[in-house]
């Protein structure tokens, strides 16, 4: 009988140590709630900057997850601090997490984050104040802008009238340029820009002494590009590229 108990209670032993074991198995990791998406230290100071709702316009589409947007429509786009991007459309909202990133670029010039989320790219791109994102598949693609109103900034602090010294390139009747107080910039006679003809100022003065100003129908080409030639804070002449970005120009020094 003592060696039924024994067996008996070596049986009942083994049964809940199977059980513990059983248990043990199927229990979540605690760590399974911590499983959140991690942002990569070299993406933490663009997404601070990104943060927030911005509104960007649907520009080219070719197929795949363009068939989900309208060119020349508004759409939102939210970034967080975090890293996710949340891009809404006419069809439904394309979702891009921290763990999606694949890469992230930052220079003096401009910002270049890459997802990849398994079905589809996303390319954020900031160049000063505008942003431009590229959304695409093996199908096809989007492209989505902001670009806030022109910064004249970099054009007024060389207000006044330019006399001419040197023409390279073509010719220039007048032999003066005239910058306004407001931005506007009156290169030649007949070639004259108002600031409501701008579409894109580019600061290029850390790399290249310049200042890009790409007028209307930008992006569209060909379109006219004025480029001022600043050294040290001095204006010293401007390139004017009648059909930017075929060849032909006009290049005055002051």
């Amino acid at each position: 009988m003592k060696a039924n108990v024994f067996t008996l209670s070596k049986y009942f032993l083994a049964l809940f140590a199977s059980l513990a074991l059983l248990s043990s198995c199927t229990d979540e990791d605690p760590d399974d709630d911590n499983n959140t998406s991690q942002l990569p230290a070299e993406c933490v100071s663009i997404f601070t900057d990104l943060e927030g709702t911005a509104s960007l316009t649907a520009g080219a589409i070719t197929g795949g997850p363009g068939t989900s947007f309208t060119s020349g429509s508004i759409y939102e786009v939210n970034f967080t601090a975090a890293g996710k991007t949340t891009i809404h459309s006419d069809a439904n909202d394309f979702i891009f997490e921290a763990d999606d990133i694949t890469n992230c670029e930052e220079n003096a010039n401009e910002v270049n984050v890459f997802y990849d989320n398994g079905t589809y790219d996303l390319i954020v791109q900031v160049e000063g104040q505008t942003i431009q994102l590229i959304l695409s598949d093996a199908n096809g693609q989007v492209s989505l802008t902001y670009t806030p109103g022109p910064d004249v900034s970099l054009i007024t602090p060389h207000a006044g009238t330019h006399t001419v010294t040197t023409v390279n390139n073509g010719t220039h009747t007048r032999m003066t340029v005239i910058i306004g107080t407001d931005g506007s910039i009156d290169f030649d006679a007949g070639v004259a820009f108002a600031p409501g003809d701008y579409e894109l100022i580019s600061d290029r003065l850390d790399c290249c002494d310049a200042v890009y100003i790409d007028c209307t129908p930008y992006p569209s080409e060909p379109y006219p590009r004025l480029e001022l030639n600043v050294v040290s804070g001095t204006l010293i002449g401007i390139t004017y590229r009648p059909n930017y970005p075929n060849i032909g120009s006009v290049e005055v020094v002051f």
